[in-house]
């Protein structure tokens, strides 16, 4: 058998360059820094990626517990979620928000990251673009950049609340533009959008034809698709569960 040969594809093309364009994570490259130097010695205060300095509760540990040993819990799960999971989300979206979700609409995913590049990797085509205003979580636009689309930040400074306005928006719409990133409270910044600036944007999306990934910066995630004959966003007014939700005023060009 003849001896095999060291490949001759450069290291550059080894991966695709969908994954070799994007960039490392920040968030998590400061939080892996700032443990090495705690697990060195060093007295470090991380202010990377947000996690509570308390364990997690003795219920949910219990529960996760009980979960494990459940032989019903062994197999796959279905692909969007465990039903009753679905359901339980579903109910509380409606007395949380008094926004009515179908079970069938919830979409279970593994966390934020996973919902994001879902959502953009659903709805996103080469070259299409998606107004992002900022400051913004750096996840998003390695996840727009997966989906080959294309990044057009809206900038949002303090004078604003870090807030886009209407015109702002409009400003930076093209005849390519197809999603508008909405994040209310924000991360990283935590503004949050009045109830009349969020009817506003989603107004204006809805004469555009623009998709609609709304996020909230908290720890629980789902994915929901409204009724297309009307634009429905959660308001910030409202102590709502986070959700991932994609929301389509009319067919996508």
């Amino acid at each position: 058998m003849a001896a095999s040969t060291p490949s001759t594809v450069p290291a550059t093309r080894r991966v695709s360059a969908r994954i070799g364009g994007i960039a490392e994570s920040a968030t998590m490259a400061v939080d892996a820094k700032a443990k090495a130097l705690k697990a060195a010695g060093r007295p470090v205060i991380g202010f990377g990626a947000g996690e509570p300095d308390f364990p997690t509760p003795a219920p949910i540990v219990a529960a996760a517990e009980a979960a494990c040993v459940d032989p019903r819990n062994h197999r796959y799960t279905p692909a969007a979620g465990l039903p009753e999971l679905r359901e339980a989300i579903a109910e509380k979206t409606r007395r949380d928000s008094g926004l009515e979700v179908a079970p069938s609409q919830v979409l279970v995913t593994n966390g934020g990251k996973q919902a994001v590049y879902q959502a953009f990797a659903t709805l996103v085509d080469p070259g299409d673009e998606v107004l992002l205003p900022t400051p913004y979580w750096t996840t998003y636009p390695e996840a727009i950049a997966l989906a080959g689309g294309v990044a057009v930040p809206v900038v949002c400074g303090p004078d604003a609340d870090y807030l886009p306005s209407v015109e702002q928006l409009e400003e930076a719409r093209t005849e390519r533009t197809k999603v508008l990133l909405w994040c209310s409270p924000s991360n990283p910044t935590g503004a949050v959008a009045s109830r009349e600036l969020t009817e506003a944007v989603g107004r204006w999306a809805v004469e555009h034809g623009i998709w609609v990934i709304t996020t909230r910066s908290t720890s629980t995630s789902s994915t929901t698709a409204p009724r297309r004959s009307r634009c429905r966003l959660p308001f910030p007014s409202s102590p709502t569960p986070a959700w991932w939700s994609t929301v389509s005023p009319r067919p996508t060009r």
